[in-house]
C-alpha cells in the first residue's frame, strides 16, 4: 500500500483557520485571517464591547490530531461550527 504524503502543517493551519472564519461569520462575529509572508497564520477575533486587543485563535497539532488553541481554551477541529459558537461566546459577540 502506497502512503499518502504528509500534508503541510502550514496548509492544514490555513484551510481549518479559513473554515473557522467562514463560520464566525455565520454565528456574526466578525475575524481576520492573517497569513504573514513568515510565520503561521493566526485569526484575529475582536471582542465588540471591548478595545482590547483581538483575541488570537490558532490551530496546532496535539497528540496526532488538531485542535483551535485560543486563551487558555483548546477545541477540537472536527466541528469548526461548535468551535466558532465557543470563540463567539469567549468574546461576547452574543
Amino acid at each position: 500500500m502506497m502512503m499518502q504524503p504528509r500534508r503541510s502543517p502550514h496548509k492544514v493551519r490555513f484551510g481549518l483557520l479559513t473554515g473557522l472564519c467562514y463560520a464566525l461569520r455565520e454565528h456574526g462575529c466578525a475575524s481576520t485571517l492573517v497569513c504573514p509572508w513568515r510565520g503561521e497564520s493566526v485569526l484575529y477575533v475582536p471582542y465588540p464591547a471591548s478595545t482590547a486587543k483581538p483575541l488570537a485563535v490558532t490551530a496546532v497539532e496535539h497528540h496526532d490530531r488538531w485542535v483551535f488553541a485560543f486563551g487558555s481554551c483548546t477545541t477540537g477541529t472536527g466541528d469548526v461550527r461548535e468551535a466558532a459558537a465557543r470563540v463567539t461566546r469567549v468574546v461576547g459577540a452574543r
